[in-house]
């Protein structure tokens, strides 16, 4: 509670415990105890019914389930950008196949035999590897 604003907050919290406790509601007033063990009992009576009360859970965040959502984001944005990166790369090499002329078509053309040179050579690797 924050002395600007003490009134109001008494206030607030008065209601907040009349709603929980009903015994503590306008125009009800708590029946006397005739001895301090009797008050006390009392007390501890509306204690219990507050402290039945269902409040609803607050859940702090773990350092592990913010770590992965951090992580989960940035594989989802990598994810994106490559994905874009593939696609604007089959569109530029369409575009060249059904646009281009004699001599970029050659170059293209070496260019996948290189590819699948490199790709077989690839695949020999690994199979020796997995051979040892």
């Amino acid at each position: 509670m924050s002395d600007r604003h003490w009134d109001t907050e008494i206030r607030e919290l008065a209601d907040r415990l009349r709603a929980i406790c009903p015994s503590l509601r306008q125009g009800q007033a708590p029946a006397r105890a005739g001895s301090p063990a009797d008050a006390l009992r009392e007390l501890g009576d509306a204690l219990d019914e507050v402290g039945n009360h269902h409040r609803p859970r607050i859940r702090t965040p773990s350092l592990w389930r913010s770590l992965m959502q951090q992580i989960l984001k940035a594989l989802g944005r990598g994810t994106k950008k490559l994905l874009s990166i593939v696609f604007g790369l089959a569109l530029i090499y369409i575009g060249i196949r059904l646009f281009g002329d004699e001599t970029l078509l050659g170059h293209l053309d070496g260019f996948e035999a290189r590819l699948q040179m490199a790709w077989e050579r690839l695949q020999l690797y690994i199979a020796r590897l997995q051979a040892q």
